[in-house]
């Protein structure tokens, strides 16, 4: 090596190390590193094609020829009329769905078993978007349940609280009630129904929605919407196959209001800091300081501290349907 240049592996290491190697051991690094590079080229391979093959959450790599639908839905909150398991989910968004149509009308139900997600839905609101040209354009929207004004408070987030299966009660009371408190919809974007309505109300679109809770605790949201409010009068043979695009997208929660300092002992808030700095006595921390046993856990910011600031994400699901057309 007198030109000073790196031009073979033997010259790399001889270069870095500034020491000589046996033949044996200079094949042993040798063989290591063409090792390394082999496997670095595998993972860059994988990974090309584990982007090309799977369908994202939300994308537009969903395409689906939805169910005829034989008999009208009636969309009482519940899925009675619907093929059960239901066809499609969001595993990120923790929904399942399915799309049916007649002639005259389009069909989807939302089920939402993770009590999260429930929350998410029941209380920051839901919007479905239809996109009659299959893009992704948030123009005709039906937003049910609306935004629920009245503030959600940090225990209401904890999923090991009112969720407990020993205080299922409390569970399915506070999901009726705000199932209940839900009574208006709006429409943006139709042909002649724009506005606000009641769930009992009548509109011009005869566009009808509800919610309820199934049997197994699960929250069922269905609506119908005619063709005629968005698309054309009914439909026949030539719109077997129209593309459609639909979005469901769950809001997100608004920060939760941390509890008060009022009628604590000593004053501060808790999670705050006590008066001159520096940390509660006990807050947390077993005698001698250090970690608590088990390594934090939910409220050291845990898995139980994930899922909850989960709720303060809005989840997008897109999705691409094709019509069907008598029985096809």
């Amino acid at each position: 090596m007198t030109s000073g240049r790196v031009a073979t592996f033997s010259d790399y290491i001889a270069t870095q190390s500034g020491r000589f190697y046996t033949q044996d051991k200079f094949a042993e690094i040798s063989f290591m590193y063409q090792l390394v590079r082999l496997g670095a080229l595998v993972a860059f391979m994988v990974a090309i094609v584990s982007c090309g093959a799977t369908k994202k959450t939300g994308s537009h790599q969903q395409e689906n020829t939805i169910i005829w639908q034989v008999n009208p839905i009636v969309v009482d909150g519940n899925n009675n009329d619907w093929e059960i398991p239901y066809r499609h989910m969001d595993e990120k968004a923790k929904i399942q769905y399915s799309f049916s149509n007649d002639k005259e009308n389009l069909y989807l139900t939302v089920k939402a078993s993770d009590r999260m997600t429930q929350m998410k839905i029941l209380t920051a609101g839901m919007q479905v978007s239809i996109d009659k040209e299959g893009r992704k354009n948030q123009v005709t929207n039906i937003l049910f349940p609306l935004e629920n004004l009245q503030p959600v408070k940090m225990e209401a987030m904890d999923p090991n609280a009112e969720f407990a299966p020993d205080q299922n009660t409390a569970m399915l009371k506070r999901l009726d009630n705000l199932i209940s408190s839900a009574r208006e919809f709006s429409l943006q974007g139709f042909n002649d129904c724009n506005g606000t309505y009641l769930i009992a109300q009548k509109n011009k679109c005869s566009i009808e929605t509800k919610m309820g809770v199934d049997q197994n605790n699960e929250l069922i949201w269905e609506v119908v919407v005619p063709f005629k409010s968005f698309y054309k009068g009914t439909i026949d043979s030539s719109d077997l196959g129209k593309l459609f695009s639909v979005c469901i997208e769950i809001n997100a929660l608004k920060k939760p209001e941390m509890p008060s300092s009022q009628g604590l002992p000593g004053g501060p808030s808790r999670g705050g800091m006590p008066p001159g700095g520096g940390m509660p006595s006990g807050a947390g921390m077993p005698p001698g300081g250090g970690m608590p046993p088990g390594g934090g856990g939910s409220e050291m910011g845990g898995p139980d501290m994930a899922d909850r600031m989960k709720a303060f994400e809005a989840t997008t699901t897109w999705v691409k349907i094709r019509l069907a057309y008598n029985g096809r």
